[in-house]
């Protein structure tokens, strides 16, 4: 466990040191392909670090905070674009953005087209039934089916996930003193598969994969393929 810690605050301190490296230098080099070469270093890094921690607890949700999201956050900051760029931050929320699935609220309140509104109370009370219901079925797996039991656990990973990511995004309500964008947007509510994916689960994942694979993908599509070809692709 000594070891486990001592790599952990490792990976802390070097992830730091190149941010300081990206926000102070790398930002200050012309967008797009020179940056991108002077962040290339900073991405590969990134990529290793977290390979170091051996328990799943630590290592997954660091790789996920580090080798996935801050590097495709420093991708879209190469190019001026993503939440590293726009607006201009200071140096610890320039930190704090690279490593977690946050985003500030810009302007407080309009409602997004796709938005439901919803009771919360009643959002509440399903959770907790959920919540219940998963502490009695692993208490009395053997008779339940097998289905029955995954479709149950599919539920509690949801609320796992939801807890993990609120507990992710402390450090900046607690630093920055700022109000943040939901990380969902009441999935359980959700009327289809692509209004659960597309608009109400975990929101910060759809949003940087949206910028970092699917826009790119189809723009390279639409000038090999043409514009009707590409916007199947």
């Amino acid at each position: 466990m000594g070891g486990e810690l001592k790599n952990f605050i490792r990976l802390c301190v070097l992830t730091i040191a190149v941010l300081l490296y990206s926000y102070f230098i790398a930002a200050k080099i012309p967008k797009g392909s020179p940056r991108l070469i002077s962040l290339l270093p900073v991405i590969t890094l990134l990529s290793i670090l977290p390979f170091d921690l051996n328990s799943s607890h630590i290592g997954f949700p660091t790789c996920c905070c580090v080798a996935w999201l801050a590097n495709f956050k420093l991708l879209l900051f190469a190019f001026d674009q993503g939440p590293l760029s726009v607006p201009k931050h200071d140096l610890l929320c320039f930190i704090l953005m690279a490593c977690f699935p946050f985003k500030i609220k810009q302007n407080p309140s309009p409602k997004k087209p796709f938005e439901t509104k919803t009771n919360p109370n009643l959002e509440a009370a399903t959770r907790a039934t959920i919540v219940s219901t998963v502490v009695y079925t692993y208490n009395n797996y053997e008779h339940y089916f097998h289905k029955h039991v995954l479709f149950i656990y599919f539920f509690y990973t949801y609320h796992e996930v939801r807890r993990l990511l609120a507990l992710a995004a402390t450090p900046a309500q607690l630093l920055l003193g700022v109000e943040l964008e939901p990380q969902f947007n009441a999935p359980l509510f959700s009327t289809s598969l692509q209004d659960f994916w597309g608009h109400r689960w975990n929101l910060r994942v759809s949003e940087i994969l949206r910028a970092t694979v699917y826009i790119p993908v189809r723009h390279i599509s639409t000038r090999i393929t043409g514009p009707r070809w590409g916007l199947i692709a």
